[in-house]
């Protein structure tokens, strides 16, 4: 199964979205510190003094700080994490009704096999690989056993397409 291009671009922007997400958190205390020495001259402000005494529980965490002490580990969750969310976005997108039951087929399928055309029928879903194709097909190859055994035949392959999504 190739994958199209529309899953790298997913993976690319999430990519790109999480980057600036971690670039974006700035610790307090590096604007503290930049804002002190553009300062010429000037005696530390009572608030930078209680920022520098507080322990070190009461701190701000950021999330670069989580991922830098998290590790090799917590690399790892985040990694297989963006994967994950990335592929449910793509079967999101690309599994659908529309495409796997598509409208004009029902359609073709249900005029021919009420003209009796059950092997035209046939042929037709031979050549699309949806998931009601191989379902009607599996029925129609069935054709002239009993009812029963149409329909066991329709269902087991409903269950195969339905495993394989």
């Amino acid at each position: 199964m190739t994958l199209p291009a529309k899953f790298g671009a997913c993976i690319l922007l999430v990519l790109l979205v999480m980057t600036g997400v971690v670039i974006a958190q700035d610790t307090p205390t590096d604007t503290a510190d930049a804002s002190a020495q553009s300062a010429s001259g000037e005696a530390e402000t009572a608030a930078e003094v209680a920022a520098d005494s507080r322990p070190d529980e009461l701190k701000q965490l950021t999330l670069w700080d989580m991922l830098r002490e998290g590790g090799l580990i917590l690399a790892i969750i985040v990694g297989l994490s963006v994967v994950a969310a990335i592929m449910a976005i793509y079967c999101f997108l690309t599994v659908t009704p529309r495409r796997e039951v598509p409208a004009q087929f029902i359609k073709r399928a249900h005029n021919q096999i009420r003209a009796g055309d059950l092997r035209g029928a046939y042929q037709m879903c031979e050549d699309r690989d949806e998931l009601i194709a191989n379902v009607l097909r599996a029925g129609l190859k069935m054709h002239g056993h009993d009812r029963y055994v149409i329909q066991e035949a329709m269902e087991s392959e409903g269950e195969r397409g339905s495993a394989a999504l």
